[in-house]
């Protein structure tokens, strides 16, 4: 086991454990006040997320090792600190780390207390995974939340989910549905005739924000179904139904909070039942 070393403050992550605060990222330990960290520190912080030992080889620590959250810490100190510089090694563990529920949970809020500075490499990234389901649905949770909390890039925001949806046939299914959910949440109506289209298509998986008459009660467009409402799961993504059907299990850090369900399940169900988080 080939153990780096921190120093001091950024080594008293690796001992804080469970100790974090809550879920939500309005109730996070405030890492920067409790442990002087600033920007210089930030290089070493970008390490525990890159060391393999704390991500991809944590399965080698026992149970109750503290070190066991460190990267967590970190990525959320990381957010707290605005740090640009770990734009990139951010967006690495959406792909090294994609059994993460923890990652594709908690990153959207880091990236969204990053801010705009991250758009660029957001945006590069969703786009040379629009033709997947994960990572994409991140990427673009991450700009969602970065429009969220930056008022002043949301237009900016809402053009670029605007542009992905207008060529809906280059994307997954689930992909389209996502975006929508997003642009939902940014209170987009302009975007609406686009989402139209893309529903017209039938590029759009309906299990996530429901079909076209849905998506317009929810952007205040109308006021009650006309239809009757259709199977939702009739155009379920044969691999989600799958997970449905798994027991769910939780991330061991994670085990304290019971959070088990499966990250596709988690996503759309929330997703779908307007049951924001932030």
């Amino acid at each position: 086991m080939n153990e780096q070393a921190y120093g001091p403050p950024v080594d008293q992550l690796l001992s804080l454990g469970d100790e974090m605060g809550g879920w939500e990222f309005e109730s996070w330990l405030d890492y920067p006040a409790r442990f002087g960290l600033t920007a210089e520190h930030i290089p070493d912080l970008i390490r525990i997320v890159e060391d393999p030992l704390l991500t991809t080889q944590i399965n080698e620590l026992a149970e109750d090792d503290p070190r066991n959250w460190a990267s967590l810490h970190a990525w959320r100190a990381l957010g707290q600190l605005r740090a640009e510089a770990a734009i990139q090694p951010l967006l690495a563990l959406f792909t090294s780390l994609e059994d993460w529920d923890d990652v594709f949970e908690e990153l959207p809020n880091v990236f969204g207390l990053i801010g705009p500075a991250a758009i660029p490499a957001l945006v590069e990234a969703l786009h040379g995974a629009r033709d997947t389901d994960f990572p994409a649905i991140s990427y673009a949770s991450c700009l969602r939340q970065i429009g969220q909390m930056h008022p002043a890039v949301r237009d900016e925001i809402v053009g670029i989910f605007t542009g992905l949806l207008a060529e809906a046939a280059a994307n997954q299914p689930t992909l389209n549905a996502f975006i929508i959910s997003d642009l939902i949440d940014l209170k987009a109506v302009e975007a609406a005739p686009v989402m139209e289209q893309a529903f017209a298509a039938d590029h759009v998986d309906w299990s996530i924000a429901g079909d076209w008459e849905d998506v317009q009660i929810a952007l205040g467009l109308l006021a009650e179904r006309i239809t009757p409402k259709p199977n939702y799961t009739a155009n379920l993504l044969p691999e989600l139904i799958d997970l449905m059907q798994l027991s769910p299990s939780a991330q061991r850090r994670r085990a304290e909070s019971k959070r088990k369900a499966k990250r596709k399940q988690a996503q759309a169900s929330r997703k779908k039942n307007r049951k924001k988080r932030r």
